[in-house]
């Protein structure tokens, strides 16, 4: 029986017992040891470089990713077992066995550079390397690189085969016979299906939650050219009122006259009348995108491979804006706002013989516009997916006009303060257009960072200037304003391909 001295002894031989098996449950914690030994199932919460979701893993360049606990745990000589982790000799600390910690399943310390065996072939998580097959020495596995952060940078190309939407047709030639017939209008220099190219450049950052883009497209149609020839002169005439009998004067014609000759009369006793149309656009934005539903965030986790086939040809799509997807449902969608400029020139020469009158409008659109992209994956490697914005601008209209021959510009007869000025002036002005625009498309998937797309395109603006619609009703005065009144629709078929890294 213990004496009265003994008893404090004995009660701290049990507290510094108690406390030893306190310190191994601090070094080796529950939730440590209940993680599964695959960190591609269950990866640590790591942020590494840019492109990576916060949720997942990187291992370090230098280290293979540890699928399996290593079968040879570097511990001391273990000698039996009092309890749990106390031996005998109460003076004593002993680590529990290798047994007892792999019931635990312990999760190896990703960054650990030693070499240690696995049980089974690791799979090469690097998206960059050619290697297929991994052996299972420790040279083997040195040389297989992980998964690497990915390029942040992404680049499309497109090849644009659009056409303008005609406008209402403005008959500018008749038949002097018979007025009533229409010889030459507008509609007989509407644009043709034009060709045209897009390029895009964009970088993902924080944490590939989000991505600056950045697209130019441009369109260069051929002038469009329309003539009517008659046999005689005095068989066409002009529908323009280039020349109008005066008010205050009866028997007086005012308006343009080139030397003393009306215009009208120079237009109508030409046996030829010649319409052409020049028309040119342009389009550069800036977005912002933001992922919101369906995992568009970057994330590049591997999928489940046994070989080397899913990193030269991904099973896992790859869109515009969301590059090695583990994709958790079939819809995605992100969001983007940004800025565009679009501009859109017109040109229109009406001429017969040497006598002329043009007009050259042009609108530069400034604003700001906001959109979505919508994919449905049909397959892992097909999609359907559909692109639409719409914004406000500011349009800053000019508009040149003039009229003449091939030595001089016509002179204004009137009443008024144009009296004896040349036809010719320029003036400017702003506005609000509304400008929209959609694409909906099926895009392949046919390799790893590769996608191509076919699409239709659609593009709206409104508030615009025409250069038809700039021709006035009364020649006599200059510097009547600008009409801007007229819509715009582009529509045609884009084809071109995406690569993000």
């Amino acid at each position: 029986m213990p004496t009265q001295a003994t008893k404090p002894y004995g009660a701290l031989v049990r507290l510094r017992s108690v406390i030893m098996v306190t310190m191994v449950g601090c070094y080796f914690p529950v939730s440590t040891l209940s993680q599964t030994s695959n960190p591609l199932q269950n990866p640590p919460n790591y942020v590494s470089d840019q492109g990576i979701s916060p949720s997942y893993f990187l291992p370090p360049s230098a280290d293979s990713l540890i699928e399996n606990t290593p079968a040879n745990l570097p511990l001391a000589p273990v000698p039996s077992l009092v309890g749990s982790g106390v031996s005998a000799d109460p003076n004593t600390f002993v680590p529990p066995s290798v047994s007892q910690l792999q019931d635990h399943q312990i999760q190896p310390d990703p960054f650990n550079n030693s070499n240690q065996q696995t049980q089974s072939t690791p799979v090469d998580l690097d998206l960059r390397s050619n290697n297929s097959s991994v052996g299972t020495d420790s040279s083997s596995l040195l040389s297989q690189r992980p998964l690497a952060p990915p390029s942040p940078w992404f680049f499309s190309s497109n090849a644009l085969i659009l056409n303008l939407k005609q406008q209402d047709d403005q008959i500018l030639s008749v038949s002097a016979l018979d007025p009533s017939i229409r010889q030459l209008g507008t509609k007989d220099v509407s644009m043709p299906s034009a060709g045209g190219f897009e390029l895009g450049v964009g970088r993902y950052f924080g944490c590939g939650k989000y991505a600056l883009s950045a697209s130019y497209w441009g369109l260069s149609p051929e002038v469009s050219v329309a003539s009517v020839s008659v046999l005689n002169p005095g068989e066409l005439a002009t529908s323009l009122p280039f020349n109008l009998p005066s008010s205050a004067n009866p028997g007086v014609t005012q308006g343009l006259f080139v030397g003393s000759t009306p215009l009208s009369d120079l237009f109508d006793s030409s046996t030829e009348h010649r319409l052409a149309c020049q028309r040119e656009f342009n389009n550069l934005e800036i977005n912002l995108f933001w992922f919101a539903v369906g995992g568009v965030a970057r994330q590049p986790i591997a999928p489940n491979c046994i070989d080397g086939r899913c990193w030269s040809l991904s099973d896992h799509p790859t869109a515009t804006n969301a590059p090695w997807l583990q994709t958790p449902s079939r819809f995605r969608l992100s969001l983007f706002t940004g800025v565009r400029w679009f501009q859109f020139q017109d040109q229109l020469r009406y001429s017969a013989k040497d006598v002329y009158y043009e007009n050259r409008v042009r609108n530069d659109l400034w604003g700001v516009q906001s959109g979505a992209n919508v994919h449905f994956l049909l397959h892992p490697r097909w999609t359907i997916w559909s692109s639409i914005n719409a914004g406000l601008h500011n349009n800053r209209r000019e508009l040149g006009t003039a009229s003449g021959s091939g030595s001089s510009l016509a002179t204004i007869v009137s009443n008024g303060v144009s009296n004896g000025t040349d036809y010719i002036y320029d003036t400017s002005s702003n506005g609000v257009s509304l400008l929209g625009e959609t694409t909906t498309g099926l895009a392949w998937h046919f390799a790893r960072g590769w996608t191509t797309n076919l699409g239709y395109r659609v593009l709206g603006a409104s508030g615009v200037a025409t250069a038809p619609s700039q021709i006035p009703t009364d020649f006599r005065f200059l510097g009547q304003a600008i009409q801007s009144s007229d819509s715009l629709i582009l529509h045609g078929v884009t084809l071109g391909a995406t690569y993000n890294f």
